[in-house]
């Protein structure tokens, strides 16, 4: 996930001037390997300490070979591969610590905390529950069952669902495409992703807020033959008919959302209009 809860990398492995550093880097010990031999590649032997216990499969169609250990080796301990030609693997893999970094939290390039540095607020970590969990009112548990449809790394799944919108169709949604009666007023889940930047929301736009959505989740889901069974039959409220999200818990989502969004995407500059840079120049 991306956005304000901004995640460093150790190395910053970012964009192409990494790319010409790790090519770079690469050629040269490469060209100092076929400098040494222009033998077949030696199968590396591994030796395990004694009483180690399993030991590792190494694949047949891509054996460890010394030529390989000595390229990883070298590239362990390159500093060229980072984004400030500062700092190597061996930085924080210490060969005298067990090749740990000895430090409570992990340090980036910069010296900020790795993935440490944001501090989710209260009302985003309820959001996050909320959005993550079904409702379960037997055993007390609350949830906006958004995860079904939206959860992973991606914020969407590659389906498309009946979410509700209309009992009846004006626009038959992926049926036109299948000509399968099972797919109308089916759509393609979109990505969470910068969420609260991208309204109006739904394929055709009916709704112009974040809160619209969510009151539409809530309490106006319609029924039809293709709903998605995730949005059948749930409810925080025991025998009830629909979501039943409170005021509060709408809004602990919207906080969650908030956190979706990357703020280094729509400012970098890489992304912008060439047009008006050259005209500020």
């Amino acid at each position: 996930m991306s956005g304000r809860r901004k995640v460093l990398t150790r190395y910053n492995f970012v964009g192409s001037g990494w790319v010409v550093s790790v090519l770079s880097a690469t050629f040269c010990v490469f060209a100092s390997l076929v400098s040494i031999t222009h033998k077949t590649p030696v199968p590396y032997e591994l030796k395990y300490p004694a009483n180690f216990g399993s030991r590792f499969i190494i694949p047949a169609d891509n054996p460890t070979t010394q030529e390989g250990a000595y390229l990883g080796r070298m590239l362990f301990y390159e500093k060229k591969l980072s984004a400030n030609n500062k700092f190597s693997c061996e930085s924080c893999h210490e060969q005298k610590l067990a090749f740990t970094d000895g430090r409570p939290v992990s340090l980036g390039v910069d010296g900020s905390y790795l993935a440490g540095q944001y501090q989710p607020t209260a009302a985003q970590i309820r959001g996050m529950q909320l959005f993550e969990n079904g409702p379960d009112p037997k055993r007390g548990i609350r949830g906006a069952n958004c995860g079904h449809c939206h959860g992973g790394p991606k914020t969407f799944k590659e389906l498309f669902h009946n979410n509700g919108l209309d009992s009846t169709f004006a626009d038959s949604g992926r049926e036109k495409i299948t000509a399968q009666s099972m797919d109308k007023g089916r759509f393609r889940v979109p990505t969470l992703r910068n969420i609260v930047l991208t309204a109006p929301y739904m394929h055709d736009g009916r709704f112009k807020t974040i809160e619209a959505v969510l009151d539409h989740y809530s309490e106006h889901i319609r029924q039809s033959e293709t709903l998605s069974s995730f949005l059948q039959d749930i409810s925080n409220d025991e025998n009830g008919s629909n979501l039943s999200l409170k005021p509060q818990e709408k809004k602990d989502i919207i906080a969650f959302f908030g956190m979706l969004t990357d703020s280094a995407f729509i400012t970098n500059p890489a992304f912008s209009n060439p047009h008006s840079i050259s005209k500020a120049q």
